[in-house]
């Protein structure tokens, strides 16, 4: 293949290449950030709820004396411990 002839086949796929460089990239940016918010909005809902439950837990762990050795916290930072380490696990796969 001559240089012209290789010239001429670019030339023939610059519009195509063109107009793909400056298609809308919003469209998966969006779509992206409105999963995200109900990914975010669902954790939320799951930790409200379940906030109370380990809240009993640890409340339970303190009363009944099983300690882990760390340095204590309140019975609440406990429970934000324990959501913010189990909830996760929810979103997974």
């Amino acid at each position: 293949m001559t240089i012209l002839q290789e010239a001429h086949k670019e030339a023939a796929f610059a519009p195509a290449l063109a107009a793909r460089a400056t298609a809308p990239v919003s469209a998966p940016a969006s779509a992206r950030r409105r999963r995200v918010a109900r990914d975010t909005l669902e954790y939320k809902a799951i930790y409200v709820i379940t906030f109370p439950l380990f809240l009993f837990a640890a409340a339970a762990g303190r009363l009944t004396g099983s300690s882990t050795g760390q340095e204590r916290r309140s019975v609440f930072g406990e429970a934000n411990e324990l959501a913010s380490a189990t909830i996760p696990m929810a979103f997974m796969g």
